[in-house]
């Protein structure tokens, strides 16, 4: 299982709203705060749907900053 805090090292490089992780990852805001303190009521499932949310809205962050730039 991924460490919590890595999740939210992630998210604070990217300045990532947390609402925008929620939507993104399908998860309420207490399960994305379970999951970024790593708590142990939080499942692999609810980690792996931020993780992957994370790495998503990282992606379009990344093409849309790209984009801007090259136009």
């Amino acid at each position: 299982m991924k460490d919590g805090g890595d999740l939210k090292a992630t998210q604070k490089r990217l300045r990532l709203k947390d609402a925008e992780v929620c939507a993104k990852a399908g998860v309420s805001m207490g399960t994305l705060r379970r999951v970024y303190r790593n708590h142990p009521t939080v499942t692999e499932e609810s980690v792996n749907k931020v993780s992957k949310a994370l790495e998503v809205l990282r992606v379009e962050m990344v093409s849309a900053i790209t984009s801007q730039a090259a136009g």
